[in-house]
This record gives structure tokens, sequence and C-alpha cells, in this order.
């Protein structure tokens, strides 16, 4: 029995299970705080940030002072014998932390231990897996309430931030559990039970469109089409009232078969055989960590039937293929004949992708005069499964065959990942980018976002000794920048580990991100190091998008289509390739940038060749000098505004373009400059570059 409740009202329990009284609703909150964040030391100064916000320091510390001195009492209070677990708090003259040991006395803690075990198991569904589902049952039972309920401090605006991600996090993680339970007891024929289970998604979120379909397949199973139809009737008047929307295809899909009366009627289905679905998934050897959003959206996607293709598109090293089997595994109760995860890194050409699918799906081909794609289309053609086929971009002669196959093959969904789009109309386009990383180590969250959490949990397998403390949260925190949240190479930061510390890393970073890479032996070859993974991006390259987009490399802080056309003669078309094979990104209207690790990579290129990075440097200070001297009476006029707006986002190429003039000696360029530099460093404040 948890003694530190928080999952509800919050609350004290002594070993009889009677309530401790807690007078202060900040000290409780003061509690709650630092028992759910127990895995960092918390700044002194952070801490009055949150809970004394309006306070002077004095009083604010002393407030802090009083408070710690109180809750050092309540060990005692509740009977909990400090020499099992150690002092309730870890207090310096800089940082408080709550004692970890600790943690498994709340709720909270044993809440989320519950969930992760069942993500850690070795299955490959929770939705299947008969242990997990107990698990879920002992977590469910837990959530009292809302999380804090009752606690929130009006004035203290972190605070309430903090408290509002925790509670929708938790609520995401109670949905999804409830969810799994109400998925496995439709599948085992437990009606009952999983119309409860639906009931309580809707009564937490009365927008889940699942749930509603959930209901309605089970009042129809058990011979109550009205009522189901009634509850079509209510989920359409939801969506409209509250966000002016029809339901999804997938629910009105439900609804006409319910209607046509095109669903059998079950009064029982306890003893119904649960077949298990066919698949080739392994089970992941790391846990997943981050992408909710990225899954919850390829799931509503994979759940409409208007979408048949869908690709996930990104960089090497970005997740695509983990993201892609986490969301494939979700997916095992909704088709019929399977799901399959078809690896085509190793595939030559695309003439051999028939042979990769039928060998993944354990068929065979017989002796026949027919083509391997013609003999695949029969074997798969009345199947409902989902293939996910991955590694696509070296295999782009192929998608003509993915487009017959979807018509040949109706029930057939797939989810492709590749470095490039396909270039499809029918193609769903799914972007993926790095991590969420904290835009500071003081957020309040900073240790929560997905990058953060990453390199901890991959740093920790291999030094156990390493715990994210608030001294190297800044540290990490910058790991993460400096890589943009790319995960494989917040993964190969972390192998260090064993050998540096967190500073030290970051020093070797900052040097130069080429250097990331690892020897393990369960890390595919073309993903130990970074310079492997843009070097195979680098070959499926033309000679002249090789080109265009070392010159590229010239640019700092992103470049227009303007810009990029004068310096390295790049087309709208030759962009568009690159954007497509995911080496630029849109940074707004007609703009473009590059990611951290493929702007080194494309620079060395660039540097490879002294003779032209010498001319694209001289015509890259030409550009953006003359965009200084064409503005300079502009700024000078009511025009300003709009002429400074021009300005501020090439500012680090005209200081780089100034330079370059400077180290040339190109005194009349200088000249022509001047003006409009000083107009608009004065415009802007920037005494000191002026």
């Amino acid at each position: 029995m948890p003694l530190i409740r928080f999952l509800g009202p919050g609350l004290l329990l002594d070993r009889d299970g009677n309530p401790v009284t807690v007078r202060s609703r900040k000290l409780l909150a003061l509690l709650a705080y630092l028992m759910t964040e127990q895995q960092v030391a918390h700044s002194r100064s952070q801490l009055l940030a949150l809970f004394w916000p309006d306070a002077t320091t004095a009083d604010a510390q002393n407030n802090l002072r009083v408070s710690l001195n109180r809750l050092r009492k309540i060990p005692q209070e509740i009977a909990v014998d400090e020499s099992e677990y150690g002092e309730l708090l870890l207090v310096d003259r800089f940082t408080v932390q709550a004692q970890p040991a600790w943690a498994e006395l709340t709720d909270f803690n044993q809440f989320n231990q519950l969930l992760e075990s069942t993500r850690r198991h070795d299955h490959v569904s929770r939705g299947q897996c008969a242990e997990c589902q107990a698990r879920l049952q002992q977590a469910v039972q837990l959530y009292q309430g809302e999380f804090l309920a009752g606690l929130g401090l009006a004035e203290c605006t972190d605070y309430e931030e903090w408290l509002f991600m925790q509670r929708e996090r938790l609520r995401v993680l109670l949905l999804e559990a409830y969810q799994d339970l109400g998925d496995y007891a439709e599948s085992t024929g437990d009606l009952t039970a999983a119309r409860g289970f639906s009931q309580r998604q809707l009564e937490l979120d009365s927008l889940r469109e699942p749930a509603y379909r959930q209901q309605m397949r089970i009042l129809a199973a058990q011979g109550d089409r009205s009522g189901a139809l009634l509850l079509f009737e209510r989920c359409r008047t939801v969506l409209s009232d509250e966000l002016g929307l029809d339901p999804e295809p997938e629910t009105l899909a439900l609804h006409m078969q319910i209607l046509n009366a095109e669903m059998p009627a079950r009064a029982d289905a306890t003893d119904a055989p649960v077949s298990a679905p066919r698949h080739n998934l392994s089970q992941p050897l790391t846990p997943f960590i981050g992408r909710e959003e990225e899954v919850e959206a390829l799931q509503e996607r994979l759940a409409n039937p208007t979408y048949r293709l869908l690709s996930i598109v990104g960089p090497g090293g970005i997740g695509k293929s983990r993201l892609a089997q986490q969301v494939a595994a979700q997916q095992l109760n909704s088709f019929r004949d399977g799901v399959y995860f078809v690896a085509l890194a190793q595939t030559p050409t695309a003439e051999s992708i028939p042979l990769a699918i039928v060998e993944t799906m354990q068929l065979a081909f017989g002796a026949s005069d027919k083509s391997p794609a013609e003999q695949m289309f029969e074997m798969i053609g009345r199947k409902q499964i989902l293939l996910v086929l991955d590694n696509f971009e070296h295999l782009m002669d192929g998608v003509d065959l993915l487009m017959q196959l979807l018509q040949k093959a109706p029930e057939v969904v797939l989810l492709i990942t590749s470095r490039e789009r396909l270039n499809l109309q029918a193609e769903d386009l799914f972007e993926l980018h790095g991590l969420a990383v904290p835009a500071s180590h003081t957020e309040p969250t900073a240790a929560h976002f997905a990058a953060i959490r990453l390199f901890t949990d991959r740093a920790h397998r291999l030094d156990k000794h390493f715990k994210l403390t608030s001294a190297q949260l800044p540290q990490v925190v910058q790991i993460c920048q400096l890589v943009e949240g790319f995960p494989l190479a917040i993964e190969l930061a972390a192998t260090w580990i064993r050998d540096l510390d967190c500073a030290d890393i970051v020093a070797e970073l900052v040097d130069g991100l080429a250097r990331l890479e690892t020897t393990a032996r369960d890390v595919d070859p073309q993903h130990r190091s970074l310079r492997s993974v843009f070097n195979a991006s680098w070959k499926l390259l033309s000679r002249q998008e090789r080109t265009v987009l070392a010159k590229l490399a010239i640019f700092r802080g992103g470049f227009t289509l303007e810009a990029a056309h004068a310096v390295a003669q790049a087309t709208p078309a030759l962009l568009s390739g690159l954007r497509n094979k995911s080496l630029l990104r849109h940074a707004g209207a007609r703009r473009y940038d590059m990611h951290a690790l493929v702007h080194q990579f494309a620079a060395e290129a660039l540097a490879n060749d002294a003779a032209e990075a010498t001319l694209v440097r001289d015509a890259h200070s030409q550009y953006f000098l003359t965009l200084l001297a064409e503005q300079a009476v502009a700024l000078d006029t009511r025009a300003a505004g709009a002429a400074s707006a021009l300005i501020q986002p090439e500012w680090e190429n005209a200081v780089m373009a100034w330079q370059q003039a400077v180290a040339q000696r190109e005194a009349p360029r200088l000249q022509n400059a001047l003006d409009g530099l000083y107009r608009f460093c004065d415009l802007r404040g920037l005494y000191g570059e002026a």
C-alpha cells in the first residue's frame, strides 16, 4: 500500500492506513514536486522561483527553510524507519533532493513503474500479453483521481505549468492503459470488461473515437444494435459541438456496417478462442523513449482506411525504423492476416522487392511463367496485412510496384521508412525530426524531455554510477542541443560516458560532431558512426546534388532560395530534391536550413576542394554585402522596419560576409556595405557589432 498518495488529493498515510494531516497546501505541493522529480537535485533558487515567485528573496528563503524543516518530520509522522529508506531529503547549501528510495512509497512511482515494466517486458505487444494485463490492472487501480487534485497554486505560474504537464502526461498514460486493457478483453471475448474500460476512456476524454468504436462493436456483438447506433449519434454530436468535425472514416464505416446489419451478433463470446496474430516483429533490446505524439498520429492514420500508403521520412539515424516498429507492434490486432517488417537495406534492386516481401512472410514462389511481382500479388491480394517496408530510399524505381500492390491488394496497408519521400500523390508523408530538447536546463520539466531521457537511459546502461543530477543536467541539455535532438547522435554520445564526464563530452562535440561513433557489436554497421550514416545518403546523390549541397554549407543560420541560386547555383528543383532526400529543411517561406550534422559533413565536402571553396566564400560575401548596401537608404526612411526585417534572418551570413571581405582586403565592397551595416546595427541596438 503506498503511504504517500499523489494520484488524487495529496494524502499521507501512516503504517495503519490512517491519514496524516498536512495543513499547508504549498507544503504538500513542495513534497510532491520533490518526490516526483527525485531523479535530480534542485537548486534552492529554482524552488524559490517555483513556490514563492512574488516574495522577496529573504522571505522566500525563510519560507523554504521552514518548509524543509517541516518536511523532515514526515518520516516520524507516517512511522517510516529512516534506517530503511534513508533521510527523506538530501539538503545542502545549494540544492535539495528527495531521497530516491522514498519514491517506492508513492503511488505516483508505483504507477509509473508498473507501466514501464509493461514496456520493458519481453513481449511483442502489450495488448496481447496476459502478464502485462495484470500489471496494467494494478496501475489503473492506483489512479484514484487527477494528479494532486486540489493542489493548484494560482500564484505560482511555473509550478502550475509543471502541474499541468504532469497531469496531461499521466492522463495519456492512463488512457493508453485502459485502451490496452479494453483491446485485450475484447480480443478474449470478455465484452463486459472491454465495455467498462472503453467507458473509462470516454470519462477521461469524451472525444476519444477508438473508445466509441469499441463500445459500438461490443453493443452490436451483444445484439444491441439500436444501442450501438445511438452511441454513434452521441459520438457525432460531441465531435460536432466540441470540434466542428465529423467522425473519422473508420467510425463512419463501422456505423454503416451496424446500420446494414453486417456485423454478426454474439450473445456470449467469453469462450471464443483467440488466434495469435501473424507477425515477424522482434522484441526491441532497449526501451522506446519519447515520440508519443508521433506514435499517436501514425496510429490515427493507420486506423483511417483512406490512408494506405504512409511514409516516415527523415535523415539516417533520426529513428524512422524504431518508430515504425513501435507503431507496427500496436497494430497486431488490427490486421487479420498479420503485420510484417520487411528489411530492405540489403535489397539490391527494385526487382528484388517482391522476393523480400514473400520471404519475410515465409511464403515461396512456385514454378510459374508469371513474374515475381505477379506471383506476389496473387499470394497476398486477398490478405489484410500491414507491410512495413524499411529503408526504401535506394529503391525509388520500385514506387510503381507499390502502387500496383495497393491496387491489386485492397486490404494491404504500406508503412514505408525512407530518407527520401516517394513523391506519389497517394503518399501520406510523415516527416520525422529530432527528439524534443529543452530550450534551457532551467525549465522545470527539462529532465523529462525525450532527448534528455534517451541520453540518461543509454548512459546508465553503460555506467551504473551515472545519474542525472542538477549539476550534470546543464551539460546533458547542451549535448542534446548540439545534436538538435538527433537520436543516433545522442546514443553515440552516451557511449562516451564510461571514459568522459558530461562536460568533456560537450567539449568533444563542440570540436566536431563527426567524432561520434561506437564499436558496439549489436549496432548496425551503417549506424556505428555519424559519418557512415551521412556517407550512405551522400552516395544516393547525383554529382550536381553533391556539388550544390557542399556549396550550401557556406551559409549560416539558413538561406533563401534567391541566396542559394546566387551563391551555390541552386535551382528550385535541386533544392526540392535535396529536401525530399532529408538533407535540407524548410525554415519558413522560401527559406531553408540544414541539420547541424548535415551541415558539418557538407562543409567538409566543400573544404576538400580548396579552389571551389574560395569561389563560394567570395560569392557569399558579395551577395550579403550587396544586400546590406541595397538596404542602406531604406534603413534611414519609414521603410526601415521592412528593410531591417529583411536583414535580420541573414545577420549571421552578413557578419561572415563582412569578415571574409576584411580578410581579403575588399575595401570597395566594405565601403559600399558600411552605411547599411551601421544603420541596421543602430536600429537593432547592436552597438558592439557596429
